[in-house]
């Protein structure tokens, strides 16, 4: 479940899916926080910031990735 969610933002990311509706029911900063934080702090760390894109890109907001 958690791969296809990195998968489906990934797709959404680099423009090769197009349907964002999936990006409401994500669940990526629960995971990151709950699961991952006690074993690999930096993971959660990125886990939760692309949580935070893929809720900005869910609300409308265009997001320019920096290493393009």
């Amino acid at each position: 479940m958690t791969l296809d969610q990195l998968n489906f933002v990934r797709s959404i990311l680099t423009g090769v899916g197009k349907d964002k509706s999936k990006l409401h029911t994500m669940n990526l900063g629960v995971l990151a926080y709950k699961e991952l934080d006690p074993i690999d702090p930096e993971l959660a760390i990125n886990i939760s910031n692309l949580n935070c894109i893929s809720s900005k890109i869910s609300s409308g907001l265009k997001v320019i990735l920096l290493h393009k």
